[in-house]
């Protein structure tokens, strides 16, 4: 499940079987439709697209039927949703703001992104990447609002709306679906987090010339997809 920009001038949807077959698109117009992410009950795609007029979060089912939009145009641009575990809460960015949460039990007119509180660095922003499995916590990074990433990651307590440094490294969390372990990126490499310990151990390297477009982990946890992007090297592409 993916972008394919490659393959085509437009920005659409596409899913795609573990092993490579059953290629099939989902969206097929002028629109740009960015960062699917899958419902936890898998049964549709929530992703970041400009046909409401500015980038909101929209919704399509697995079978590519039911296209609808999940926020409203007049709160603008927002981007990289994640739904909760139980379908009810919305975590996405607003850019130049940090993350919010948006309560998906509402109806669509009534669903303002409502933002995280603030943290303990002045000027410092949260932005929500992944749910852990049981809902409890919120794994994301922190930026300014002139867009500058800070390293580490951070957790998120919704119960008690408070901030926890897991690390002071990587970025990109991503839960791994015991909800003991997180995924993070670091300069090509992705990193193993133990939430209990917070050691770092690295399971993962890309090829050389090549960056990281994304990374997720099949629900049994068996298998880690990557996307990645190649730099162009004497004339040509390095695959």
């Amino acid at each position: 499940m993916d972008r394919l920009p490659h393959l085509h001038p437009q920005e659409d949807l596409f899913v795609v079987r573990l092993d490579g077959s059953g290629l099939r698109q989902l969206t097929n117009d002028a629109f740009r439709d960015r960062y699917p992410r899958w419902s936890p009950d898998g049964s549709h795609l929530l992703f970041q697209s400009d046909r409401g007029g500015t980038y909101g979060i929209w919704r399509i089912q697995a079978d590519g039927s039911g296209l609808e939009p999940v926020t409203r145009a007049s709160d603008g641009t927002v981007s990289y949703p994640a739904a909760s575990p139980d379908g009810r809460w919305l975590a996405l960015i607003i850019p130049g703001r940090g993350g919010a949460l948006v309560d998906l039990a509402l109806p669509l007119e009534q669903r303002h992104p409502v933002p995280f509180p603030p943290m303990g660095e002045p000027g410092e922003l949260f932005d929500a990447v992944s749910w852990s499995p049981d809902g409890k916590w919120v794994a994301g990074v922190a930026d300014t609002r002139d867009a500058r990433s800070v390293p580490g990651v951070i957790l998120y307590s919704p119960a008690s709306r408070s901030y926890t440094r897991l690390t002071d490294r990587g970025e990109v969390p991503i839960w791994m679906p015991g909800g003991k372990t997180l995924l993070a990126r670091e300069e090509g490499r992705l990193l193993a987090i133990d939430v209990a310990t917070r050691s770092l151990r690295e399971i993962f390297k890309l090829p050389p010339n090549s960056s990281f477009v994304s990374h997720c982990v099949s629900p049994d946890g068996r298998t880690l997809v990557v996307s990645r992007s190649f730099q162009e090297v004497r004339g040509g592409f390095q695959g």
